[in-house]
């Protein structure tokens, strides 16, 4: 293998794949990437097994070959270099040698025999979807707890009109509807892998499925191949409540605000913070408490709220990815779940369920 690329380029590709890197528990070679030189392209690709990312760039290829070399060490030489530079890479036995303006290195390299290879999902039914901005959304409400394996993933249904994106982790759920022509999609896949679609800027990406795996290609010629999750995602429509008893309207801007202000309080205690209205005052009341102190806002509003209490950062997290100007908030009351929603609007739904006041 012989090829020259740009630092940039490379270090732009490492940073890639950089997160699908395996652990040396599981076998030593997945903590390698794959370099692979051929038709005017290097591609980087590394896979822990669950998750499979390659990336390739443009490079000049003067012999075609394959290697595989431990990323971390790489990765770090390359960061390293500076920006402007050209890379030679050249293989030399059981050597890849880096030459650079600068200086020369020369790191081990293992063969690529030895690495697994991706699982092969065809994409000839691939789907083309833009979900970026609903997925930055529901991600937040992803479990973080693997032993709720089927809450740490993102639920991808399309029905040929809507698109939807449903994410849980039991004590709140985000559901975002976008219009969508593509039928017979209904795929489970884990956030993590979800996660990495933010990191990679594409307006579109093409995704496609055989039911055990799931590829994900983006316009940058970066494939993301990844397990799906098994198992049965709940059935969200059942935890939205059919009719409300209040219903609140506020201005968005003005509750985040007032909630990061109150969250400082509520950070020292529980992180509960108390929403309550008053038809005296006529506004909506933001307080909260620890041993140390408590403090209270109040808020323009319209409409009622019963006695409610949630974790701060819950509320936080489902009110930052809504968009319009003012929003509602709808309860029966303090115990059952409330939802918070756009105005005019019903492609946002995000519930999250109230918590009991300590005392």
């Amino acid at each position: 293998m012989k090829a020259t690329v740009s630092q940039s380029d490379l270090h732009h590709a490492l940073k890639l794949v950089s997160r699908a890197v395996g652990s040396a528990k599981m076998h030593p070679i997945l903590c390698n990437v794959l370099l692979k030189a051929t038709g005017g392209k290097l591609s980087a690709t590394c896979y822990n097994i669950d998750l499979g990312i390659d990336s390739s760039v443009m490079a000049v290829v003067e012999l075609s070959g394959e290697t595989t070399i431990p990323h971390r060490l790489l990765a770090d030489i390359v960061s390293k270099i500076d920006r402007q530079a050209a890379i030679n890479l050249e293989l030399v036995d059981t050597f890849l040698t880096l030459r650079t303006p600068a200086g020369c290195y020369k790191l081990a390299a293992t063969s690529a025999d030895d690495f697994p290879s991706l699982p092969t999902v065809a994409d000839k039914d691939a789907a083309v979807v833009s979900i970026a901005e609903p997925l930055k959304a529901v991600l937040s409400s992803c479990s973080s707890d693997e032993s709720k394996q089927v809450l740490t993933g993102v639920h991808l249904v399309a029905n040929g009109k809507t698109l939807k994106l449903e994410a849980t982790d039991g004590h709140r759920l985000f559901v975002r509807k976008q219009a969508c022509k593509i039928d017979g999609i209904d795929l489970l896949i884990p956030g993590k892998t979800m996660h990495q679609i933010l990191r990679i800027d594409s307006p579109e990406i093409s995704i496609c499925s055989d039911g055990h795996q799931v590829r994900i290609g983006f316009d940058d010629d970066t494939t993301i191949i990844s397990r799906l999750l098994d198992g049965q995602f709940p059935d969200v429509d059942k935890l939205i409540p059919p009719t409300f008893q209040h219903t609140l309207c506020v201005n968005r801007k003005s509750l985040i605000d007032s909630l990061e202000r109150i969250s400082v309080v509520s950070d020292s205690g529980s992180n509960v913070v108390g929403l309550s209205t008053s038809e005296e005052l006529g506004s909506l009341l933001i307080a909260a408490e620890c041993e140390t102190g408590s403090g209270s806002e109040s808020l323009t509003r319209t409409g009622t709220l019963p006695d409610l209490f949630f974790n701060v950062h819950y509320l936080l997290d489902g009110i930052k990815n809504l968009s319009t100007d003012d929003i509602v908030i709808k309860a029966n009351n303090s115990t059952a779940p409330v939802i918070i929603q756009e105005t005019d609007c019903d492609d946002s739904i995000y519930l999250v369920m109230p918590v009991m006041k300590r005392k």
